[in-house]
């Protein structure tokens, strides 16, 4: 019977983390009913083992404060209602960040957390490829959006899929082999869909994970011809399914972004997004004296600005002033720290070039209350002690040989 509720404790991490992707903008109660039955299953499973002991790491610790701080700041906020409301969504990622950890450290469930993440890219693939048919809009202004609703959001999703294939291949050499290969697959693909959302943030930050493990993968041939071989089969067969059309559209968006990108950072054209950018930096910068420390409450910066600043390091030194920032980016910090201790070459540089792009990306976005961003940088810290662990374990072994 246990062994029964830790495989269904496995699917239900599966289905969760899909369903944070798949059900973001619509059908989101389907997300709350996986949710609750993923939570009750891991709280049965404790006391079915009695063991129902709680453990954090670094990640939860960190995010835990900075929750306490939002809720904190209801006292000083300048909108109670909208300060609460928040703190109470940032407290529900809470719980779950802090069940996952458990669960993934304790019955070993990354496999499961992956596979969430690639089972979501997979929908999208199918309705971006109108295999089955989205019942809801998945194109914007000829961007993908996938069904995140968001083309920033679905190219930064596609760069997460890419780097969970990259582990998976790593780590899971014995899966079956089906599964194994079609990560190789879901690679390219990821590719295909980051280039259709013209996302800036999603090209330069896939671009720059895609160099890297091409890059690891020349240190062993095997990989590097394999990655080779099976690349120039897949875009082959990708050729017959690509509205290659659609696609130079979606070449030509890019540059035109890029090109107004540009033109906005030397001040000469004020009406595009990185102009509006700038502006709100202005605006929160501009307001930061009067709140330095504690700033004005968690998700008031649209009260000034009109909606939300779109960079992070804003959003969070305008809510929570300088206490906030550090309680927030303390849990990157340890993350890095983890790495930098990990033995393993091929994943420390890996996790380290997504953990620093995820920190630029924030310039951009803000990611404080997003629930996927938070959990792959627990899945990532995670990893890094893992790494560091299984490290520690062959040094043991082989000062016992010696």
């Amino acid at each position: 019977m246990y062994s029964f509720f830790q495989r269904s404790l496995s699917l239900f991490l599966t289905l969760y983390i899909a369903s944070i992707i798949v059900f973001r903008q619509n059908y989101i109660e389907v997300t709350y009913v996986i949710n609750g039955i993923f939570i009750m299953i891991y709280l049965f499973m404790s006391l079915l083992s009695r063991d129902t002991t709680i453990t954090f790491n670094k990640v939860v610790l960190g995010y835990a404060f900075f929750v306490l701080l939002a809720f904190s700041s209801t006292f000083w906020a300048l909108n109670f209602d909208l300060v609460s409301l928040k703190s109470a969504q940032l407290l529900l990622i809470l719980i779950n960040l802090l069940i996952i950890y458990n669960a993934v450290v304790k019955y070993n469930l990354e496999k499961a957390f992956i596979t969430g993440v690639i089972l979501a890219s997979f929908v999208n693939f199918i309705f971006l490829f109108g295999i089955v048919q989205a019942p809801f809009e998945i194109f914007t202004y000829s961007r993908a959006m996938g069904t995140l609703g968001n083309a920033n959001l679905l190219a930064l999703t596609m760069v997460m899929s890419i780097l969970l294939s990259i582990v998976y291949l790593y780590r899971y050499k014995s899966s079956n082999k089906f599964i194994l290969y079609y990560q190789y697959v879901n690679i390219f693909l990821a590719i295909y869909v980051i280039v259709l959302t013209a996302s800036k943030k999603g090209i330069l930050f896939g671009s720059v994970l895609v160099l890297v493990y091409f890059l690891l993968s020349l240190k062993n041939p095997k990989y590097f011809f394999r990655f080779g071989i099976l690349g120039t089969v897949i875009i082959a067969l990708l050729v017959n399914f690509i509205d290659l059309e659609g696609l130079l559209r979606s070449f030509e968006l890019v540059q035109g972004r890029f090109e107004a990108f540009g033109t906005e950072l030397q001040g000469t054209d004020r009406t595009g997004s990185t102009a509006q950018r700038l502006e709100f930096i202005k605006i929160g910068l501009s307001h930061f004296s009067s709140g330095p420390f504690l700033g004005h409450g968690i998700d008031t910066f649209r009260i000034y600005g009109g909606t939300y600043s779109h960079n992070n390091f804003i959003e969070v030194l305008f809510g929570l002033g300088m206490l906030g920032l550090l309680a927030f980016y303390a849990m990157y910090m340890f993350t890095l720290s983890s790495i930098f201790y990990m033995k393993d070459t091929y994943l420390k540089v890996l996790l380290l070039v997504v953990i620093v792009n995820m920190l630029v990306v924030d310039m951009a976005l803000v990611s404080y209350g997003d629930k996927l961003y938070i959990y792959m940088v627990l899945f990532i810290s995670i990893l890094a002690e893992k790494g560091y662990s299984e490290s520690s374990d062959r040094k043991a072994v082989d000062a016992k040989k010696d």
